[in-house]
């Protein structure tokens, strides 16, 4: 249990940074917006059969998002303190090389969960307008803490590789647009040719 005193000081970093309290705050703020245009235009003029799963469609993409930019959290996670030559020192201690990746994973984690927990309240309001049971919102909402865990893994395998922020960014948004996007574009082709069409595109979480 040595990664718990690495979990809890990145922790204690990210609860005393303003940027914690400001994205729950904007991925709210996102949801709200999100929300408000199908109301309003559609309101007045739709049924609940209309309103309901276009504004699931809406949030569940706003939601998928805001899960796939948590890559961003863990891009340069590693590598800054490989920068700040801390790195080397974490590791003549007892700490191991997974104990830092185990901690690194879970504030990082816990940061972006609480911000992709901001949007529980609001997939209820599908529901509420109506067209849109309570199982398919469900079924939808687990995808995206899947989706959660893989772009904060991708980030974290690159900061591992890399040196400078900017590449290990790039890299960690490479990696994720190709597990999203190319499954969901080769599965149409490979279904053309009557190979593994069907299933190659449940790879993506975009596809899920």
């Amino acid at each position: 249990m040595t990664f718990l005193p690495i979990l809890e000081r990145e922790l204690r970093v990210r609860a005393r940074s303003r940027p914690a309290y400001w994205t729950r705050f904007a991925v709210a703020l996102v949801g709200v917006l999100v929300c408000l245009p199908p109301l309003l235009w559609s309101g007045p003029f739709g049924s609940g059969a209309t309103i309901g799963p276009g504004l699931l469609t809406a949030i569940i993409s706003a939601a998928f998002l805001v899960s796939c930019a948590a890559c961003l959290l863990t891009s340069d996670i590693i590598s800054s303190e490989r920068r700040e030559g801390t790195l080397g020192l974490l590791l003549l201690t007892r700490v191991r090389a997974f104990d830092v990746l185990v901690g690194k994973l879970g504030s990082a984690g816990l940061t972006s969960l609480c911000a992709l927990v901001a949007f529980l309240p609001m997939l209820m309001l599908p529901v509420l307008a109506g067209g849109v049971t309570g199982g398919e919102v469900a079924r939808q909402a687990l995808v995206l803490p899947n989706t959660l865990f893989l772009a904060l893994a991708a980030g974290l395998w690159a900061s591992a590789r890399g040196y400078d922020w900017l590449r290990t960014t790039r890299d960690a948004l490479l990696l994720l647009a190709t597990l999203v996007l190319v499954p969901v574009l080769v599965g149409p082709i490979m279904r053309g040719i009557g190979a593994l069409g069907p299933d190659l595109g449940l790879l993506s979480p975009l596809g899920s």
